[in-house]
Parts: structure tokens; C-alpha cells; sequence
């Protein structure tokens, strides 16, 4: 077990600028997500990961997407993340993060509460069903949809 501030950092950036204390993210759901500015299929994943933060966060679910960039400059990797909602481990970091997270762009990996993977194919998970979220392992149809349409009424 890899606690949060070990995997990523102890420190985290916001599109505005500001950064953020990893520690501050403990008992929540963290999705990272690796992406590259230089990937076609990351930007359309990254566009369908936009919608899907967006959804999970008007339900007030609680989790936090970290953008790991695979990204060869700084230049690429600023211009990716200047418009992210989410968080992003800065530049400096990312070579420190790769060894410990090894995924090609685009991918998806979602950590538990205590910092353990529990889904590393989160990318195929959401192409076939964002909607879903059975990929997050809290948020399951019912939560989405409600229990109304889960008994057949």
C-alpha cells in the first residue's frame, strides 16, 4: 500500500494556479487519469472525462481526478492542464509518478480511500459505459439512476 502523497507527491496543481496539499484529498476516491496533449485518443478522452467529472460532481460524489500528463515539454503539459476543473501533479513530478504508475496515455486508474488500485482499466470501463460508474466502486447504477428505476416500477 502506496499512500497518496507517495504515489503523486505531497503537492498538487489547480488550472488557477494554486496548488493544493495531496494529504487534503485522504478519505476520498482518486481517479488518475494519464493523458498527453500529443494524444488523439487522450484529448477525445479527456472531452468525455470533462462530462463525466462534471456529472459525478452535480451528484456530489465524493472523489477527485489527478491528471498524470505524459507529455514530453512543460509548454505541452501547460497547455493541456491551464483549463482542467480537476487537479494535475505538477511537471516536476511526473517522471517521479511514471515509475510508480506505468500506464500509456490515455489511461485511467482509480485508488481506493486508503490509496490501493482498484481499477486499472478504468479508460475501457468508462469507453463502454460512463454512465454507468461501476467503474468508481461506490457509485453503482442505483446511485445514478435511483431506486425507483431499480425495482422495475
Amino acid at each position: 500500500e502506496l499512500l497518496l502523497p507517495e504515489l503523486v507527491g505531497s503537492k498538487l496543481h489547480k488550472s488557477s494556479g494554486l496548488s493544493i496539499n495531496t494529504k487534503d484529498l485522504e478519505n476520498e476516491y482518486v481517479i488518475i487519469l494519464v493523458g498527453a496533449q500529443w494524444n488523439s485518443a487522450s484529448q477525445l478522452f479527456l472531452k468525455e472525462m470533462l462530462d463525466v467529472y462534471s456529472t459525478l460532481k452535480n451528484q456530489g460524489k465524493s472523489f477527485e481526478i489527478i491528471y498524470l500528463s505524459a507529455d514530453h515539454t512543460e509548454e505541452q503539459y501547460l497547455e493541456q492542464t491551464s483549463s482542467f476543473p480537476w487537479l494535475s501533479i505538477p511537471f516536476e513530478n511526473i517522471t517521479h509518478c511514471k515509475m510508480r504508475l506505468p500506464y500509456p496515455p490515455p489511461s485511467l486508474i482509480v485508488l481506493d480511500r486508503d490509496g490501493n488500485i482498484i481499477n486499472d482499466n478504468g479508460y475501457k470501463a468508462v469507453r463502454w459505459n460512463k454512465y454507468n460508474f461501476t467503474w468508481l466502486p461506490d457509485l453503482r447504477v442505483q446511485d445514478i439512476l435511483g431506486n425507483r428505476f431499480m425495482k422495475g416500477d
